[in-house]
């Protein structure tokens, strides 16, 4: 867990230092300053509550830190660089190839999903395999 503090300073905790810092820090009515061992090595540190911007997940930090780099997340919830466009695929859509794959796998008459075979005119001619209409 991290104490973040509004300088951009990050407090990084264990779950036993968090509990201490809430207990420390719960049913106070003003802003007063602290000294903790955040580290557990006995170096004490202290800060001002009122400094404090709030106590986050490793997992809320580096969102934060992403997007302060420029990076966004899109509609599939995946994470994209600053400038870069989505092309991303739904989980349906991802599902759906690798049924296909796995079809043509399976399949040994075909190429890619499609034969070919000869028309009445002598023509050689590509139809989709058997294989991927029943994906």
């Amino acid at each position: 867990m991290c104490i973040q503090m509004r300088s951009g300073v990050e407090i990084w905790l264990d779950h036993e230092a968090i509990e201490r810092y809430r207990i420390a820090t719960t049913d106070a009515k003003e802003s007063k300053l602290i000294w903790f061992d955040a580290k557990g090595d006995g170096v004490m540190e202290q800060f001002n509550t009122a400094d404090v911007v709030g106590t986050f997940r490793a997992d809320r930090i580096a969102d934060m830190t992403r997007r302060r780099n420029g990076g966004w997340q899109c509609t599939r919830m995946n994470w994209h660089d600053k400038g870069q466009k989505c092309d991303c695929i739904s989980t349906e859509e991802k599902a759906t190839i690798a049924k296909r794959e796995e079809a043509i796998k399976n399949c040994g008459k075909c190429e890619a999903g499609f034969v070919t075979e000869q028309n009445e005119n002598g023509e050689w001619v590509a139809r989709t395999c058997d294989c991927q209409k029943t994906v």
